[in-house]
Order: structure tokens, then C-alpha cells, then sequence
């Protein structure tokens, strides 16, 4: 599941997968404490929109992170029901220099093997 979040994109067939993987990785989160000044050492400044630096914990930190994905499975389900096929989830930045690029970047494109990350954009 990893490997498809790096690749931007995850089909609908492994939704069941990548819920069942991101609440193991919540349950690992809750056990790490953050303590004060853990967040300077990822020199992050003002780019961590949606993490909560004011959290005990990493599940706590990444929970705007871990209900976005969550509501977005859901309404991928929705659209399986309602349309009668799965749109699958695609990861993409929302803003800075690549936002317009990803917004109507083909499906395929995300696959490419040079493609970077998410988090490097």
C-alpha cells in the first residue's frame, strides 16, 4: 500500500487495504509522544498545513491526515454505488507551483516511474 501512496494513487480495489495498513499506522502513531522541540528537527516552518504540532502524539499530530483519507475512501464508495465504478484516490498537491499541473494530470501520468513523491512536490 506504501508503494501505491507513493505512486499517488490507490484503485479501488485496495481501499479495504490501505484503511486496514493507515489504522495500524495510527495505532503505531499513538505510542510515539511528541515531545517539546520535536518538531525542530524536521525544519518544517510553515509548511505542515493540517498537523497539529500542539499534539502529545503522532496519531493525534496526523489526525486531520489520517480523517481526509478516510472521508475520501468514503465517497470513492459512494461513487461505486451511486455510478457503479470506482474513481480511484489520487494524492495531489492542492497548492504551490505543481496545484494546476495535478489538478488535470491523467491517471496513467501519475504512474510513470520518474514521477515524484507527494511530499517532494
Amino acid at each position: 500500500m506504501t508503494d501505491r501512496l507513493y505512486k499517488r494513487t490507490v484503485p479501488g480495489e485496495a481501499f479495504d487495504a490501505l484503511l486496514e495498513q493507515l489504522h495500524e499506522c495510527q495505532r503505531t502513531f499513538r505510542a510515539v509522544p511528541v515531545a517539546p522541540g520535536f518538531w525542530d528537527e524536521f525544519d518544517l516552518g510553515d509548511r505542515s498545513v493540517g498537523l497539529d504540532r500542539s499534539a502529545s502524539n503522532l496519531a493525534d499530530a496526523f489526525q486531520r491526515v489520517f480523517d481526509a483519507i478516510d472521508r475520501c475512501v468514503e465517497v470513492a464508495r459512494l461513487d461505486k454505488k451511486n455510478l457503479g465504478y470506482f474513481r480511484p484516490l489520487r494524492l495531489q498537491a492542492l497548492e504551490g507551483p505543481k496545484s494546476y499541473e495535478h489538478e488535470y494530470m491523467p491517471l496513467e501520468d501519475f504512474e510513470k516511474p520518474d514521477m515524484r513523491p507527494i511530499w517532494l512536490e
